[in-house]
């Protein structure tokens, strides 16, 4: 017994109407008319298991009709009609063979990136990739983790690969995550390397995840969660507070989260992967390679790889019967593909997307490394012609703080009366309108105390500790972020010691209070 394959079905070329279904066992034709008492003596087999025992799914291709409605000449004239043209060879598959219908080359094959492989050590930067991201993808029993190195037009190079034995469950993995964020890796120049940001799922263990992020400071970390499709604006949005459970505790809006497109990286990360690119010979000679190539070393082996393009992009219908891009799994693992889409969002998040050219000049710079020629920003070169001069914003200093009798020459009654309305609870947009801060709306109560807000402002507050790329305990923030801190390291450390781990929002007004606010206000935040 056997079941009709599309694949047997013959005939000569240009001549739908000889079409024959050949036998599998003896490779003889069986004449259509014997239909009728093959579907006589047929069976449904079950291919798949269900996971719900209750629910069958039927697959039939149109070679079953029965005699006397589709027919394999007709079946075999559509073929030939649908030749051609990849949107009726869509719709033959669909509609006729009942089978979904892959974008062709959207998996590149793994054995050709095998042979593209280059030599360079675990662990080392090669000269052109400029700055470090990672993706963490959590397991039941691990954590996996891909360090990826980003250059000019987003060129990319893997740096290392770590499993981190344990899972969410094992505090001890955790820890190793946490010394990875102080890790550095060597670039070719010989400097030291260190992460610029770690992109973390959260769709398993979710609480876990955000308890860890809290723990280490979102600075250097950012959760991330995928959503499928290809109808977002922007591949990352975000970040977004979300609640967060730590110890049993529900904290409101305790944690980023980040929104990621996985569909439109995943594909960016194909059409990279299947770009042409100069022989080993013209890079030596001083061949460039396209914006968006992606470097595998020599010690990448064939299951990384085939994690890597564990994916494939099809076509499937809808209900109603309209087309969608899915993408789906070849196999079951795939880890390979998501960290890598992770490290990617992970750059998008620092910038790299969006850097100008003075931005990878000094990162080439720091590094030693000498001008590449060719495409400096985003994932693809911008087209050549005349640039249209960008008329500058004309800004003016207010002098509105400084009137006498404003309620900011009028500090300690103001702040006073602040005070004693947050302390009673009272009406927040009252306390702005008398403050002139409509900022502090948005400040949690147990937060931050009402004279830091004024002093320093929410602005300062909210957007320059986002600027901090490192995040420790909370004494090193300080001194990290302000440079006047360290004249008074014993304050700083008296006031906020047993407060490691704290939120930025703490953070800052606290070092106002030490160290000024206009000293901190014309401190250089990098």
């Amino acid at each position: 017994m056997q079941w009709l394959k599309f694949e047997r079905l013959r005939w000569e070329k240009g001549r739908p109407e000889t079409a024959e279904y050949f036998c599998g066992g003896c490779e003889r034709p069986i004449a259509e008319h014997h239909k009728t008492r093959m579907h006589e003596c047929g069976e449904w087999r079950a291919t798949a298991t269900a996971a719900d025992p209750t629910t069958v799914g039927y697959h039939l291709s149109a070679l079953y009709s029965p005699v006397g409605w589709l027919s394999w000449q007709r079946i075999a004239r559509a073929h030939e009609a649908a030749r051609g043209s990849d949107e009726a060879m869509r719709a033959f598959r669909n509609t006729i063979l009942g089978e979904t219908w892959m974008e062709t080359g959207e998996a590149p094959d793994w054995q050709r990136l095998a042979d593209r492989r280059e030599a360079w050590s675990p662990g080392t930067v090669p000269e052109r990739g400029l700055f470090l991201t990672a993706g963490a993808d959590v397991q039941k029993d691990r954590i996996e983790v891909d360090v990826w190195a980003w250059g000019r037009g987003l060129e990319s190079w893997l740096v290392d690969h770590l499993v981190l034995e344990g899972g969410p469950g094992d505090p001890a993995c955790w820890q190793q995550l946490t010394d990875l964020l102080g890790r550095t890796w060597t670039h070719a120049s010989g400097q030291p390397m260190a992460l610029a940001r770690l992109a973390i799922d959260t769709g398993y263990e979710t609480s876990a995840v955000y308890a860890w992020s809290r723990q280490v400071g979102f600075a250097q970390v950012a959760p991330v969660k995928g959503v499928e499709g290809f109808t977002r604006t922007s591949p990352v949005t975000g970040p977004t507070y979300v609640d967060a459970t730590v110890a049993s505790k529900r904290l409101w809006r305790g944690a980023r989260l980040w929104t990621v497109a996985t569909s439109t990286f995943k594909a960016e990360t194909y059409r990279f992967l299947r770009q042409d690119r100069p022989t080993k010979e013209d890079q030596a000679a001083g061949a460039l390679c396209p914006p968006g190539t992606v470097h595998l070393p020599d010690w990448a082996d064939g299951e990384w790889l085939k994690q890597l393009t564990a994916e494939q992009l099809v076509t499937v219908r809808t209900k109603r019967g309209f087309a969608r891009l899915e993408w789906q799994k070849l196999r079951e693992r795939n880890e390979a593909l998501d960290t890598r889409v992770y490290a990617r969002a992970a750059a998008w998040i620092a910038g790299a997307d969006r850097w100008p050219e003075a931005r990878w000049a000094d990162l080439e710079a720091q590094l030693g490394v000498a001008k590449q020629d060719g495409p400096t920003e985003g994932a693809a070169a911008a087209p050549s012609g005349p640039k249209r001069t960008m008329l500058r914003r004309r800004t003016v200093r207010s002098s509105y703080m400084a009137r006498e009798g404003s309620v900011f020459a009028r500090r300690p009654t103001a702040l006073k009366g602040i005070k004693g309305r947050l302390a009673l609870g009272g009406n927040f947009a009252k306390a702005s309108r008398d403050l002139g801060l409509a900022e502090l709306s948005r400040v949690k109560r147990s937060a931050i105390p009402a004279d830091h807000v004024l002093m320093l402002g929410m602005a300062t507050v909210r957007d320059r500790l986002d600027e901090v790329h490192e995040a420790g305990r909370a004494t090193d923030v300080l001194r990290w972020s302000c440079p006047f801190a360290s004249e008074k390291d014993r304050v700083v450390e008296s006031r906020i010691g047993r407060h490691d781990g704290l939120d930025h929002e703490v953070v800052l007004p606290v070092v106002a209070e030490v160290v000024g606010v206009e000293k901190l206000r014309d401190a250089t935040f990098d």
